[in-house]
């Protein structure tokens, strides 16, 4: 059975080993902290290295869209999560499929490295110092570099920094707001004020240090990856990098989507293409990216999710082919159609398909409904509603006076602008 290392046990990494075990692969997890979640896991300090997130944090996509494709999200959970649900949505999904077993806690890479017969055999010197601080190297088949971009913070230089007298720091260390309680605080957007404070909101370097650079030949930020993926010059694709792309959605399904074809290109169901096209491709994505974004070190990782997933899923063969759902199952292809995008639906049909699929793609809309429905108060000992709690719902018999009212003021007020 062929091995993979896996860097990094946060949501990229999770997914990576599911993938392997999915395709038959021996997957080796090494995650340089004690638990599982990677960004995603708050402390109240942050280290440069490491994700971070600060202690209101609230995941910016719906529960659907940054799901695992075979995984729903609990329909009791919010509709955007705070951080620590979306910490327990990982930990329900690794004891789900047995995934903690496979990972080595407190163990750090040190570097990768081509092995001496990489010509032939494709395979990776993994040198890493586990949690007894013994020095280890290991011969990987295939090597997923899991560890994210949200790690190394980006503070500009600029003329006065070195004498500015009050607390600066990067959003990468801002945890909660009471050590600015009163002052004036500046977050960098080119403004002149006078200021007491600053937090510098202004992006990450991309660094993958344990990496040779003639491997992954990352530039000012810019990555020379087919796909975002695959370093093109490579005589064998053998190594990825998941999770170092920047889309307009949420990054969990597109990581796990990217796990999916490396294991098929692995397995030599997928082929990349030469490198030559596979060069082309990634300066046609950055033409594309320059005519959308702003040139700055920011916009070097971004794309579209459905127009990315569906790039992914067509390699793969797991792509939704609409026309043959509308006749299998035509309710459910005009939700494919004109609903959202759930992950779920690239699980209907191809390779690792999921029974689940249908059900999971269908009650979508339940789950997201249901956190914001009226919760039900608890019954006292008579049976009778419990008093002591009060209920901030309106009854239904007053639901069309007071829409009647709403409507009666938006008319008034439209009136009056």
């Amino acid at each position: 059975m062929k091995r993979v290392a896996i860097i990094g046990a946060g949501c990229s990494g999770l997914a990576a080993i599911k993938s392997c075990l999915e395709d038959g692969f021996e997957p080796v997890c090494f995650e340089r902290d004690d638990d599982i979640g990677g960004l995603w896991r708050y402390s109240t300090t942050s280290k440069v290295g490491n994700g971070s997130v600060y202690k209101t944090c609230v995941i910016n996509t719906s529960k659907e869209m940054m799901s695992f494709s075979d995984f729903p999200p609990p329909q009791e959970f919010p509709m955007f999560m705070p951080h620590r649900f979306v910490l327990k949505y990982f930990r329900m999904y690794a004891e789900s499929f047995g995934l903690i077993k496979y990972i080595n806690f407190k163990t750090s890479v040190e570097n990768i490295i081509p092995a001496t017969d990489y010509g032939l055999s494709g395979q990776w010197r993994v040198t890493y110092i586990s949690g007894d601080g013994e020095s280890k190297t290991e011969v990987f088949d295939g090597v997923l570099v899991c560890t994210g971009h949200h790690t190394y913070p980006h503070i500009p230089e600029f003329e006065g920094l070195e004498t500015f007298t009050g607390k600066y720091i990067h959003s990468h260390g801002y945890k909660e707001n009471v050590e600015f309680t009163g002052k004036r605080v500046l977050v960098v957007d080119g403004t002149f004020l006078e200021i007491d404070a600053i937090i510098f909101a202004t992006g990450f370097d991309y660094k993958l240090s344990f990496i040779p650079e003639s491997v992954t030949r990352i530039q000012n930020n810019r990555t020379e990856l087919y796909k975002y993926m695959f370093p093109p010059h490579l005589k064998n694709p053998t190594i990825a990098v998941i999770g170092l792309v920047q889309s307009i959605g949420s990054v969990m399904p597109i990581s796990e989507m990217q796990c999916r074809w490396f294991m098929k290109v692995m397995k030599g169901e997928c082929e990349l293409p030469s490198e030559e096209i596979m060069m082309e491709d990634i300066q046609a994505k950055r033409e594309a990216m320059e005519k959308t974004y702003v040139k700055s070190k920011r916009h070097t990782l971004q794309c579209f999710w459905v127009e990315y997933m569906d790039e992914l899923a067509d390699m793969i063969g797991v792509k939704p082919d609409l026309w043959k759902l509308f006749f299998e199952d035509p309710k459910l292809a005009i939700r494919c159609i004109f609903g959202p995008c759930v992950p779920a639906q690239y699980r209907l049909m191809g390779p690792g398909s999921w029974n689940g699929a249908k059900s999971t793609i269908k009650g979508s809309v339940q789950r997201c409904l249901f956190p914001t429905r009226t919760k039900l108060l608890p019954k006292n000992a008579t049976g009778k509603e419990n008093q002591s709690l009060y209920s901030f719902s309106i009854p239904r018999h007053l639901h069309p006076y007071f829409i009647i009212l709403f409507i009666v003021f938006i008319f008034f007020h439209l009136c009056i602008v």
